[in-house]
């Protein structure tokens, strides 16, 4: 699947902007002009600091683009990815203010291999993988559409 039309933008927590730069106005001007925002967490570092948490505020407004990845899930064993899972969503639910519970796709997006084989099963890689593809180019695809008018 090829991804035509795509741009990203990563952001490394902690981010020390200058003085007098608004960070969470520039998250936000990008947010409203974006088609997806990706919140990536790693199953074995969780914590959403201050400062992301911040982030993700600014993003308020937006909450149909945000897609959370659970990533390196391959790192922790079944019971210990559930109550991962159940934490992220816990802490998720106390930043992002939605009525509906945010989509987490689950897999490990890295080059090394997988070392807990088990959690292949639970979350199913390929899938997971071509799932958010999908979804990224299905908004790309309506983009163009609407360039072509």
């Amino acid at each position: 699947i090829g991804l035509y039309g795509v741009f990203l933008i990563t952001l490394c927590l902690p981010f020390h902007p200058p003085s007098g730069y608004d960070f969470a106005e520039v998250l936000r001007w990008f947010g409203e002009r974006v088609d997806r925002i990706i919140l990536l967490f790693d199953a074995h570092k969780l914590d959403i600091s201050d400062e992301f948490s911040e982030a993700i505020k600014a993003f308020k407004g937006q909450d149909d683009k945000i897609r959370v990845v659970l990533n390196k899930a391959d790192q922790v064993d079944t019971q210990q990815l559930m109550r991962v899972y159940g934490a992220l969503m816990w802490s998720l639910g106390k930043v992002i203010n939605t009525p509906e519970v945010v989509r987490v796709y689950l897999g490990s997006f890295w080059a090394k291999p997988l070392q807990n084989t088990e959690n292949r099963i639970s979350f199913g890689i390929s899938r997971v993988f071509q799932g958010m593809l999908h979804s990224v180019n299905s908004m790309t695809s309506s983009r163009e559409q609407g360039w072509q008018r």
